[in-house]
């Protein structure tokens, strides 16, 4: 009787959101993103810890990959998938470990300054239609879901999904759903925020890398 009850508590929870015209799922999906952006913005530094999935539909092939970020204002250090990057505000460092060579050349275009780390927080802000799907659970956690569309049509993909926390306001999945049939799934594992970090953390130093091929790309 007691599943029953809760089952049907479930199924209205769920109702109501479905209820919802779009207008007012755009304003729950603005509503939850403004108050994450606002809450992670706020801190001085983010050390995240995460899985890749890569779904490739068509070959039906499936990869997990580690990666680590850490973030300060506009810097970041990302590990992964065998290279890792540095952003020093200015420059990007991208060091491959099997090649033992690092590239190094300013985020010219467009896109290489969209994709940036630093701009997970409100990359929503433009560029995109957004609407509430629905509340979720996540362990002991609340989560709001929310599809981002990008309203170019030339894009690459056609969603983003994001999975919040509604207490802590941190993300704690992203799914990005691409044309060519790839669907990109990043799982938080851990998130720790406030860490005194040095801005020469963000600077690939060719000393602590011995042997390095270094390639500058810059003017």
């Amino acid at each position: 009787m007691k599943a029953i009850f809760l089952s049907l508590i479930m199924l209205f929870s769920a109702a109501q959101v479905f209820a919802q015209t779009d207008e007012e799922r755009t304003e729950m999906a603005k509503s939850l993103l403004d108050r994450m952006s606002k809450k992670n913005k706020s801190y001085s530094s983010i050390d995240a810890k995460f899985t890749l999935n890569v779904d490739n539909k068509q070959s039906q092939k499936k990869l997990d990959y580690k990666g680590t970020l850490t973030v300060k204002g506009d810097c970041y250090v990302c590990d992964l998938m065998g290279t890792k990057t540095f952003f020093d505000g200015t420059y990007t460092y991208s060091y491959v470990k099997e090649a033992k060579e690092v590239t190094i050349q300013e985020p010219d275009t467009i896109e290489e300054v969209a994709v940036s780390p630093t701009k997970l927080f409100s990359a929503y802000e433009t560029g995109y239609k957004m609407r509430y799907i629905e509340d979720q659970k996540i362990g002991n956690a609340d989560c709001g879901v929310v599809d981002l569309y990008p309203t170019d049509r030339n894009s690459n993909f056609s969603r983003i999904r994001l999975t919040i926390d509604k207490a802590s306001l941190q993300i704690k999945n992203i799914v990005k759903q691409c044309k060519d049939g790839v669907d990109y799934n990043i799982s938080v594992e851990s998130f720790k925020t406030n860490r005194n970090i040095s801005d020469d953390e963000f600077v690939f130093k060719t000393k602590d890398y011995p042997n390095v091929e270094v390639i500058d790309m810059r003017d």
